[in-house]
């Protein structure tokens, strides 16, 4: 009953008991028709790659409910922020700041670049110009700032040598 229950839908991994929100076929079936419905799985389901693979693939957000260790895994967060930039909020630090990682989530949301955890990438000029380069940041920036100067890379970089000038959001 559970397992055609979870089938139909996901949400349903909610009610049943502990026992069955560790059994690794019903949590599967479950996250394969809505990702989100991870945070209802055990602890232990939460740290399968398997399972939580299947859930950001099919919501990126369920990255959120992942076990710490998976969350740092450049495989599964790859996975949620190509399904769903936004999901790099869940990532761990180490990985927010991955480039290509942060690449993968802008271009599929551009309102991802909020959640690089560390100035480190934001003050890499050449970097953020590249990350500019996309539609999704473009609109971003116009949204944000409604005002842009536009600098050559030259420009840029001399501006970033200058003490106490770094780029924020």
């Amino acid at each position: 009953i559970v397992m055609a229950a979870v089938q139909q839908t996901g949400w349903a991994l909610e009610f049943p008991s502990e026992r069955l929100k560790d059994d690794p076929e019903i949590v599967m079936a479950a996250v394969k028709e809505d990702g989100r419905p991870l945070r209802y799985a055990s602890e232990r389901l939460q740290d399968n790659k398997d399972i939580v693979l299947a859930a950001v693939q099919q919501n990126g957000r369920a990255l959120e409910f992942a076990s710490e260790r998976l969350k740092d895994d450049p495989e599964i967060v790859m996975a949620a922020v190509q399904q769903t930039g936004w999901a790099l909020r869940y990532a761990s630090k180490r990985l927010q700041d991955d480039p290509e990682i942060v690449m993968a989530a802008v271009k599929q949301d551009g309102s991802a670049y909020h959640f690089i955890s560390d100035a480190k990438l934001k003050n890499d000029i050449r970097y953020v110009l590249n990350l500019a380069s996309t539609k999704e940041i473009k609109n971003l920036q116009e949204k944000l700032t409604g005002n842009l100067q536009v600098l050559t890379v030259e420009q840029a970089e001399k501006f970033m040598q200058e003490p106490g000038n770094s780029l924020e959001y």
